[in-house]
């Protein structure tokens, strides 16, 4: 992470290691934001954002789900209980290892309604609303058996408080040059008024 905390010219960073392939989060931020750690784990960074001379303020969460599916609920029960109380306009963005919608996976077999239900109700729950992207489709991909396997698993989420607070934000994947990081192919970049975020995928 010290290599894009040097490319990208950020005066900070947090990193929660990862797990072999698994896992892995990182937030970066510069001296012109006033941001405050709130609370981390492996499977999340949580802090509130500011702009130096600029009013009001926003919540930021960068989430790793459990990558097990038999641990899938964990990440649900997780996400609601980050959700609880809460006061502030809401960006949450990450790998959730799970799609929301069956058209998000390409190859192998089709996922099931009753896999993705979980997370659609944690989205409902926490009034979520999907901010789209622009860029590449698919944020993940395997070979297995012979045949390619792309889902899109990473996505930036966010309650309607924070689209009106931060009308400019933007969504984009795309697929990043080795050089980067050794590990990291393909990133989601969330650019809203203030700053940037950058979350490795896959």
């Amino acid at each position: 992470m010290n290599k894009l905390k040097i490319r990208f010219a950020f005066s900070h960073v947090l990193a929660m290691s990862s797990r072999g392939q698994s896992g892995g989060l990182a937030l970066l931020w510069n001296n012109d934001t006033e941001l405050f750690i709130k609370s981390f784990s492996d499977h999340f960074i949580d802090a509130e954002v500011g702009s130096i001379g600029v009013a009001g303020r926003w919540r930021l969460t960068g989430f790793y789900g459990f990558p097990a599916t038999a641990d899938r609920d964990k990440s649900w029960v997780l996400l609601s209980q980050l959700g609880l109380h809460n006061h502030l306009p809401w960006l949450c963005v990450g790998d959730f290892t799970e799609l929301l919608f069956a058209h998000e996976k390409e190859g192998g077999l089709p996922r099931s309604d009753r896999q993705m239900e979980g997370f659609c109700e944690v989205v409902d729950l926490c009034a979520f609303q999907d901010l789209g992207f622009s860029g590449y489709k698919f944020t993940w991909k395997r070979n297995y058996a012979g045949e390619v396997i792309r889902e899109r698993l990473d996505r930036a989420l966010a309650i309607s408080l924070f689209r009106m607070f931060c009308i400019l934000t933007l969504v984009r994947q795309i697929i990043c040059p080795s050089s980067w990081l050794s590990s990291l192919s393909r990133c989601v970049v969330v650019r809203p008024e203030s700053g940037f975020v950058l979350r490795r995928c896959g």
